[in-house]
């Protein structure tokens, strides 16, 4: 009996056919992850996969949007692609993206660019200026104002349609602020919708979805008397806000810690101990067909800045 069709589906020789044809293109480098700006994140996940949905997760204050940032900046400068990036930017204004972009370039503040008791100098100005001009080349996209899955979605549609030969990175910032069709009955219910339409439309298209998210409390609390246990926890997927989603929906999950905002030093994992001055441990709760476990990063936020280690910030802790 031959069995030829149903509706709807793909037969098992037209799926093999398909990866077939995938899997050649990455052989012969027609598709390659992204590299992102740290050599121990793409040792341990590969890089930033077409198709790939990521979560990004921490608490307030850690340093979600400066990693960001710094994943912006390493996935354009894979040269060998074209990169557009639609940056939905919905807990900040974009011209605050910008100053912070101008931040990490030029060594300085955004407070003191943003400075009205002292003026910038215009040797910092001048500086200024020279990289608005390189920024004005780059392919980037923001949005500020009011978003539901429904607009996001229209926006990717039209970037996908209007730039073919384009790798389309969607960033989120954050998925909490995405605002509610008036049909999801809860926040959760509303996170689960936008993940499910973003899974759909990355499966469709190759698109990578970058998703901020914000932690609960749960890292903050002690456990039973210990007041000094605060802040000595790892993230867990668990504590992001409509983790469900998140869990089912994102191909890895990254949860950034920052112990030295709970005055925990020295900070112990996996039997290792870490100075946490400038400390930005990445843990990686959540990675399909890949492992979990935890990379440390060293952060200058002061300067949007993030890398594997002290000596590429030019910092020291002692």
């Amino acid at each position: 009996m031959s069995l030829n069709s149903i509706t709807g589906m793909s037969h098992i020789s037209q799926v093999v056919e398909e990866t077939n044809q995938r899997l050649y293109q990455f052989k012969t480098g027609q598709l390659k992850p992204l590299k992102t700006f740290s050599k121990k994140l793409d040792n341990a996940i590969g890089g930033f996969y077409p198709g790939d949905q990521i979560t990004i997760a921490a608490r307030p204050g850690v340093g979600k949007s400066a990693f960001v940032n710094a994943l912006v900046d390493s996935i354009e400068a894979n040269e060998d692609r074209n990169i557009l990036i639609l940056y939905f930017s919905l807990e900040m204004a974009n011209y605050s993206q910008v100053i912070r972009l101008y931040s990490k370039e030029t060594g300085v503040t955004s407070k003191a660019l943003q400075s009205a008791w002292q003026p910038l100098p215009d040797d910092d100005w001048g500086q200024v200026l020279k990289v608005s001009d390189r920024l004005k080349n780059r392919n980037i996209f923001f949005r500020d104002h009011k978003v539901t899955r429904y607009t996001w979605r229209k926006t990717m549609e039209e970037a996908f349609e209007k730039y073919p030969g384009y790798q389309l990175v969607s960033i989120v910032d954050h998925t909490r602020l995405i605002s509610k069709m008036g049909s999801e009955k809860s926040e959760e219910e509303k996170i689960t919708e936008f993940m499910a339409d973003a899974v759909e439309f990355k499966n469709q298209t190759d698109s990578i979805n970058i998703f901020l998210s914000q932690l609960n409390r749960n890292i903050e609390s002690a456990t039973g008397t210990d007041k000094e246990a605060v802040g000595k926890s790892e993230p867990r997927l668990t504590d992001i806000f409509g983790s469900d989603a998140v869990g089912q929906f994102s191909t890895l999950v990254i949860g950034l810690h920052r112990p030295e905002i709970y005055r925990v030093n020295p900070y112990v994992y996996a039997g290792e101990t870490y100075d946490t001055r400038n400390f930005l441990p990445l843990f990686l709760l959540k990675q399909r067909d890949g492992e979990q476990g935890m990379i440390p990063l060293y952060h200058d936020l002061a300067h949007y800045r993030i890398a594997d280690s002290l000596e590429e910030l030019n910092l020291t802790q002692f």
